[in-house]
């Protein structure tokens, strides 16, 4: 069976509504906190474990101030056909 494409416009959607997401949650921290969640993040290398477990906890707590982590947000509504 073969697969539509995604059309252009649904592609740009996804990503515009994927970085005002990210924008929200960023600016939740402090400049501080951003530097340190980078930092965390950079050093895990995307995988949590590869961090002490007080690092671990540093990024859940910086994560859930974001609204990223446990969030209850309902998701965006998508455009129309």
């Amino acid at each position: 069976m073969r697969r539509r494409p995604l059309r252009a416009t649904a592609l740009l959607w996804a990503v515009r509504s994927l970085v005002e997401h990210l924008r929200e949650r960023w600016a939740r921290l402090t400049p501080d906190e951003q530097r340190e969640l980078r930092r965390l993040l950079t050093a895990s290398r995307g995988r949590p474990r590869n961090l002490s477990e007080a690092d671990q906890l540093e990024l859940r707590r910086m994560l859930r101030k974001s609204g990223s982590v446990g969030a209850s947000e309902p998701a965006p509504a998508r455009p129309g056909p």
